[in-house]
């Protein structure tokens, strides 16, 4: 595969690449051509042309040899394009490792349909699967949507387990402590997908000895900051204890103080707000919540399984802070959780004073809501700083592969964050050299980074190494 670009040119030639004709039609022949002279392969004998089409949704493979032109001075491939093809895309190597990928930008022409209605085909096989375990009988499953399809398969050991219409599957009822094997396959009207690529992932182990959160009106850990806009939110999870924290609305202050904590959020703010104040909040009046009365010591929570845990400090220098069973509270662990700290007036009716995240005039909205997956919370050795960014706990390479001449190397991540991949070729000596274009910036609920690399015929040791 190669690396993102795109758009076409009118004249032909991108710089040592030109196409012939312009612009290429899907189903009929396209030549590349291709001058070596200038470029990382320039004294190659041999040249292969690496071609895919649609952004490399799909690639020709092997990589076929080119043919060379002595009069014209350069190498010559052609081929008939893609019927569904609206993107050409190429790159070259010698055969043996070296590569001219236009310094990593690829190559990309437009091509042009042929005005025939296509043929309605089966969807093309997702991409982006990923199994996280998430309990000790539980494994979630997220990928990316394959175009075209209206539903997917889920697949274990080679078994079909499940349909959906979505791109996520929580698979739960599992043995603890035991390896499952997952693959995907994208269905519509047409016909069903290739699977994917099996992904695997190991249920937890039972722990029995997790450090207890210590709930006396102090925070646990200022490292579990996860939001800050007006009021915070402190989380942490431990098994399927989440802990939640924001400052206290001490014993004789102007606002109450509220911690929403669900694993669905309603489509717009309709539901009640809570203990009758003003307004609405998009989250159902059944989900758990945290309350702190500013009137005295009163705190508690509300719609929360037994066994769950409250305390206030009476300063507002203090914490409000609780734990929660969200295995108890929703079936299952939910891939990711749904938080929100407010203020409300303490009199009856009190308007929205403050909201962390952000609130939509005297409502609280759905991007009121901090979304985070909770593999990111895990802070299972006690020491207050989450396990995925700690190399000791969770912060791991995944998994490695390699197709053809790329690398590909996956590790855990935290959502947010910045990661840098390097490399040297002596593992015990030697600086570490930052691989060039190699930094990756995690999204909001982008629990693994993804590097990939022109792989080399000697060896080479990476190591991935999270930013400031």
């Amino acid at each position: 595969g190669g690396s993102g670009g795109g758009g076409g040119n009118t004249n032909g030639c991108n710089g040592r690449v030109c196409i012939a004709p312009v612009p290429p039609v899907q189903g009929s022949n396209v030549t590349v051509m291709y001058y070596q002279t200038g470029g990382p392969i320039a004294s190659s004998t041999n040249v292969h042309i690496h071609l895919g089409w649609n952004n490399w949704a799909s690639v020709l493979s092997p990589d076929p040899l080119m043919t060379f032109n002595a009069a014209s001075n350069r190498w010559e491939f052609t081929t008939a394009a893609a019927a569904f093809a609206t993107q050409l895309d190429v790159v070259f190597n010698n055969g043996s490792g070296a590569w001219d990928n236009n310094s990593g930008s690829d190559w990309h022409f437009a091509v042009q349909t042929n005005g025939v209605t296509p043929t309605p085909q089966a969807p093309p096989t997702p991409t982006g699967l990923t199994a996280s375990p998430a309990n000790t009988n539980q494994i979630n499953l997220t990928w990316s949507a394959a175009s075209g399809a209206t539903g997917y398969i889920v697949q274990r050991a080679g078994s079909n387990v499940a349909a959906t219409a979505s791109t996520s599957f929580n698979d739960i009822g599992l043995a603890t402590a035991t390896a499952y094997c997952y693959a995907i396959t994208a269905t519509n009207s047409i016909g069903h997908s290739a699977p994917t690529t099996s992904q695997c992932a190991t249920t937890l182990a039972p722990v029995t000895n997790l450090p207890a959160f210590n709930l006396d009106g102090v925070l646990d850990s200022t490292n579990v900051l996860v939001a800050q806009n007006g009021m915070t939110i402190y989380a942490a999870l431990r098994g399927t204890r989440l802990y939640v924290a924001t400052w206290s609305p001490g014993t004789n202050g102007a606002n109450d103080h509220f911690i929403f904590v669900t694993d669905q959020l309603l489509a717009a703010a309709t539901a009640a707000a809570p203990w009758a104040k003003t307004g609405f909040v998009a989250v159902a009046t059944s989900k758990p919540f945290l309350a702190g009365e500013s009137v005295g010591s009163y705190v508690g929570w509300f719609n929360a399984p037994a066994g769950s845990q409250a305390a206030k400090a009476a300063a507002n220098s203090g914490a409000l802070e609780g734990t929660i069973d969200l295995a108890a509270a929703f079936g299952a662990l939910p891939a990711n959780i749904y938080l929100c700290s407010a203020a409300y007036q303490t009199a009856d009716g009190g308007a929205l004073a403050s909201v962390c995240v952000t609130n939509t005039g005297a409502n609280i909205g759905t991007n009121g809501f901090l979304c985070i997956p909770l593999a990111a919370l895990r802070d299972h050795n006690g020491d207050g700083i989450f396990d995925r960014l700690q190399p000791s706990a969770d912060f791991v390479v995944q998994n490695t592969s390699r197709s053809n001449n790329t690398f590909t190397l996956n590790c855990a991540a935290f959502p947010g964050r910045a990661y840098q991949l390097s490399y040297r070729d002596n593992f015990a000596s030697g600086a570490w050299l930052d691989l060039p274009g190699a930094s990756n910036v995690c999204g909001a609920l982008q629990t693994e980074v993804t590097f990939t690399a022109l792989a080399t015929n000697g060896q080479r040791f990476y190591r991935v190494r999270l930013l400031p």
